[in-house]
């Protein structure tokens, strides 16, 4: 499951820590430990000087905003019991504190018919139709997600394949990009443009 929140480094506690104790001695036997969802990832630290008090500041680059349950049990090695435990807290705070925590479901658009008629196009014509509308591509893409007929995508297939580029298309030319020169310069002019 994929959640979001507009915190970036939101931490939220999906179960305390657990020690078990000897019960006559008291002692720890087995300690549980506590799991976290943090959707903030701490990047490299970095030392500015804050301009108020001229004094030097030590930073972070937090990543966050996003936290996968998928690949937090694979990072932290949980096992399905845990992940579930996990889903199951970040769906309650979706519930009780929208502002704070709200879950992404994320579907792939399926394709679009590539003409009205393709359905009832039978098999044999569609490959000359597609290339004739020059509609190869979304031809390819709608056959393999619905009706997956292997005449009709090894044909689309050697179409893709063939296609040469267009005659009326205009030729690339190599671009030349301007660079900002950050060498000194006189007084008035701080940076020119060199090509």
């Amino acid at each position: 499951m994929l959640f979001t929140s507009r915190h970036a480094n939101l931490e939220v506690l999906c179960r305390n820590q657990y020690d078990k104790r000897h019960p006559v001695t008291g002692d720890i036997i087995e300690t549980t430990p506590a799991v976290w969802a943090r959707f903030g990832k701490m990047g490299a630290t970095y030392t500015y000087t804050d301009p108020l008090t001229q004094q030097d500041q030590t930073g972070a680059d937090i990543y966050g905003h996003f936290y996968d349950t998928d690949a937090e049990a694979l990072e932290n090695g949980w096992d399905e019991d845990t992940k579930g435990l996990v889903e199951r807290t970040l769906v309650r705070f979706c519930n009780t504190q929208p502002d704070r925590i709200q879950q992404i479901n994320l579907e792939v658009p399926k394709a679009a018919l590539p003409w009205p008629t393709y359905d009832a196009t039978p098999a044999e014509n569609v490959a000359e139709l597609a290339q004739t509308l020059g509609l190869v591509v979304e031809a390819i893409a709608y056959e393999q997600e619905n009706r997956a007929r292997p005449l009709v995508l090894d044909t689309l297939a050697g179409l893709s394949v063939q296609a040469d580029p267009d005659p009326d298309a205009p030729e690339l030319v190599e671009e030349v990009v301007p660079r900002i020169s950050n060498e000194p310069q006189p007084v008035g002019n701080p940076r020119t443009i060199t090509v």
